[in-house]
């Protein structure tokens, strides 16, 4: 009877080092998870304005403005422009 106290007092013990292990485990995984989830919404943010971005610049090089830069860009960096 002894013997099974001792090795249940044994058993309890290493439990409650696992569960203490495991609370740290999850504790880490809470921050990875917002940590990946604040990643997410940055990358989506990056993505969207970068889609604007590209949206504007194709609506100035269909302007007639646009166009007009575009060859100004061409002829000042063309040799003929001094």
């Amino acid at each position: 009877m002894l013997l099974q106290l001792q090795e249940l007092r044994t058993l309890q013990e290493e439990l409650n080092k696992l569960e203490a292990k495991l609370a740290k485990v999850e504790q880490d995984l809470a921050g990875v998870s917002k940590a990946s989830k604040t990643y997410h919404e940055l990358k989506q943010a990056v993505d969207l304005k970068q889609h604007e971005l590209n949206l504007i610049r194709k609506q100035l090089d269909d302007s007639p403005h646009g166009q007009v830069v575009y060859f100004i860009v061409i002829i000042h960096s063309s040799s003929f422009c001094p």
